[in-house]
């Protein structure tokens, strides 16, 4: 089995995001990772060239050792993956990177106004835009439907038909705890996966409850589910100190009472407490990682 290791290297970041998922970020916690901290990690688990790398934050970009990290990782192994907002993306070689995460919350207006920053739309657009173009499979674009209005709007928007080349996509909400998701967020995700699908883009989706779906949705999911295509992979979360937590694999959601007796769970992942979520193509369906 291949490790896939996660570090949030910096708990800075320079947006200030409505409903942060991390408590350390909007805390200021000055708690960095080093590369000291992750060859412990190295050496307990013998990392090889199938291993991944997930670099993440905070805003990662920000590390003052960020360039460090990446150069050691891309001494084990060329598959390195990068969570950012983007905003630091014309700083960076993208080729450095298997794939680079980055979350758009809709319009300028209102992702500036989730992310509490007015430069962080153009920053952000204007760098994917660069590297969309020169290649539509570095990024894995991450469409936050919070506010639905924003996102509705972004799909209508002259910026989404540039966007829209890229090849990659997940499709998510930031959770907040015990607020009943809106069937309305449902109904546009379902048209917008299958929308996506039929341009032949890779869609992820997460932190949504696969039970709340349309049956038709439901069921085009679980015709083309092949659980021979799922990911083999070991997730281990590293931190500092040489700390680490390891994630086994098939753990069913927890959205609701009766989750733990529902065969359709896995499809419900919460990526924050498992980091699996469901994978779709035109043909074909499975659980893979985030």
């Amino acid at each position: 089995m291949n490790n896939l290791f996660y570090f949030n290297i910096t708990y800075k970041c320079n947006n200030k995001c409505k409903d942060c998922c991390s408590h350390n970020t909007r805390d200021k916690n000055k708690r960095t990772v080093s590369v000291d901290d992750i060859k412990v990690i190295d050496d307990k688990f013998k990392c090889t060239e199938s291993d991944v790398w997930v670099i993440s934050g905070g805003e990662p970009t920000v590390a003052d050792n960020f360039d460090e990290i990446i150069n050691y990782c891309l001494s084990k192994s060329k598959h390195i993956i990068l969570y950012t907002n983007g905003r630091n993306l014309h700083k960076i070689n993208a080729e450095c990177f298997e794939r680079i995460i980055v979350p758009l919350y809709g319009t300028e207006s209102g992702h500036n106004d989730y992310v509490g920053s007015s430069m962080a739309y153009s920053e952000t657009v204007n760098a994917l835009t660069n590297i969309i173009e020169r290649n539509p499979d570095k990024i894995e674009l991450k469409l936050l439907i919070n506010d639905l209005t924003a996102m509705k709007d972004l799909l209508q928007n002259d910026d989404w038909q540039i966007l829209k080349k890229n090849n990659r996509f997940s499709i998510s909400r930031v959770i907040k705890p015990n607020v009943e998701i809106d069937s309305n967020v449902l109904l546009f995700t379902e048209n917008l996966i299958m929308e996506l699908l039929s341009e032949d883009k890779t869609v992820k989706f997460y932190d949504l409850p696969f039970c709340k779906f349309s049956e038709k949705f439901q069921n085009n999911i679980l015709d083309n589910y092949d659980c021979s295509l799922n990911s083999k992979y070991r997730i281990i979360c590293g931190s500092q100190f040489g700390k680490y937590t390891v994630f086994g694999f098939n753990k069913r959601a927890d959205y609701y009472i009766d989750c733990s007796t529902c065969n359709k769970s896995i499809f419900c992942t919460k990526i924050m407490q498992r980091y699996y979520c469901p994978v779709l193509t035109t043909k074909k369906c499975w659980i893979g990682t985030e």
